[in-house]
């Protein structure tokens, strides 16, 4: 098949590399000229395990291409997915200004009947109507909206998008559901019941409703740990306690510093904006304590520090989770910035997420480092932010001589053990655990 994408952000990138792996010929189209030389030129502008070699594999191949020219995309095309950014806005809703001028732009470049625009962004439900009137009045040919949310988590995205839990397909045409059932025909080839076909309206809150669930897990864990801290409880016999109920479920039962990343904080918001008519208070309360979840690695810091002024602190992670450089509602973005208006020095060290960081924060007082040992040494304490494996077992007795006293660590992701921590000489807290 001959299938557009247009967005070459996170989304776009993996979609359009994954589906010309499957034999399609696929053209990426983005307005970003600087994005589209360095993907032609075989460098990836995000990190993601495993995309790069995908990229250069499918362009070595003449599978995927990257262009800027939007009507050449277009019409050359059967499918068209959308796969541009729908940030949020102030009040939390979504912007949907991007995904609109995209849907414009496609519209006047749709040449024959029977295209399918497919939108892959996350859009609040009945988007997909106003993308049909947008392109209704650009084009007299007869086409087809469609909605084909995605669930990629990053870090393990490729794995995701080829082997997928399901796919939905939000059709309210026979034609678009039989074309889109074709392209996506063999990641469904051993069970056809991953492939689970819909209304386009429903498809639309099936992925809000998704993100959502998810993150309401996550606070609820957050939530519990903050009382197991209150009584001596241990959060990890607590999860391995709830998780082995099959109506519960092991995933996403890890408290921490909170949830981040360029979906659930979004998403969430993005539902309760849209439902706020029916008062959603799960959803408010899914983001409240999110907030308060960002404010626990600060003040457990001064719990075991005491007064923090002049005080060198390093930050171990600054991506909203491991695999990725996306720091986008980064816990970490918090932390550092509460750390710096109480006047301390920072070390900071992420595997992939710096440049980014930068973008965001480049005050004086941040140190970023080359090294764990390099963010480390001088330190008065340390806050592991992000769960890297290449923090999970570092030197710990090296650390504790780099470290000043009272060689403080505060553990948000739970990842070493507080026995062993304390038995070496740290003053060591972590999330809900004695």
């Amino acid at each position: 098949m001959k299938i557009a994408i247009v967005g070459c952000g996170y989304v776009g990138l993996v979609s359009g590399t994954c589906i010309a792996n499957l034999g399609n010929d696929v053209i990426c189209v983005d307005i970003n000229p600087e994005i589209i030389e360095k993907l032609n030129s075989g460098i990836i502008p995000i990190y993601e395990p495993g995309l790069s070699e995908l990229v250069k594999e499918n362009i070595k191949a003449k599978r995927l291409k990257f262009t800027l020219n939007l009507k050449e995309a277009v019409e050359n095309s059967e499918i068209i997915f959308l796969a541009v950014n729908t940030p949020q806005s102030d009040n939390g809703e979504a912007n949907l200004t991007s995904i609109f001028k995209a849907a414009e732009e496609v519209g006047k470049y749709i040449n024959t009947d029977n295209k399918i625009i497919a939108c892959k962004s996350t859009v609040p439900p009945n988007t997909g109507t106003k993308i049909e009137e947008i392109i209704k009045n650009k084009t007299n040919k007869k086409f087809y909206v469609a909605s084909v949310p995605e669930f990629l988590a990053e870090g393990r995205a490729i794995e995701d998008f080829q082997k997928p839990e399901r796919i939905v397909l939000g059709c309210n045409e026979f034609y678009s559901e039989e074309k889109l059932k074709e392209l996506f025909e063999p990641y469904g080839r051993k069970d056809l019941n991953k492939i689970i076909v819909m209304s386009r309206v429903t498809s639309e809150l099936t992925k809000y409703a998704a993100n959502s669930m998810l993150a309401s897990r996550v606070s609820m864990m957050n939530e519990i740990s903050a009382i197991a801290d209150i009584y001596g409880a241990d959060i990890t016999k607590i999860r391995e306690g709830i998780g082995s109920d099959k109506r519960i479920g092991k995933e996403f039962l890890f408290p921490g510093p909170g949830f981040g990343g360029s979906c659930f904080p979004k998403d969430v918001s993005a539902l309760a904006y849209t439902g706020s008519s029916i008062n959603p208070v799960m959803l408010q309360a899914v983001l409240e304590r999110n907030i308060l979840q960002k404010q626990v690695p600060f003040n457990k810091l001064k719990n075991l520090l005491g007064p923090i002024t002049g005080k060198t602190i390093t930050v171990l992670g600054l991506s909203f989770k491991a695999n990725t450089d996306d720091v986008r509602e980064s816990p970490s973005i918090d932390l550092v910035k509460r750390l710096i208006s109480h006047g301390t020095i920072i070390n900071v060290y992420d595997p992939q997420g710096m440049p980014n960081f930068k973008k965001i924060l480049s005050d004086d007082s941040i140190k970023y480092t080359e090294s764990i040992y390099d963010a480390i040494e001088g330190s008065h304490a340390i806050i592991l932010m992000t769960e890297w494996n290449q923090f999970r077992n570092p030197d710990f007795e090296k650390i504790f001589k780099l470290m000043k006293d009272p060689k403080v660590i505060i553990d948000s992701r739970n990842l070493w053990n507080p026995e062993r921590m304390r038995k070496i000489g740290f003053k060591y807290d972590s999330i809900g655990r004695p």
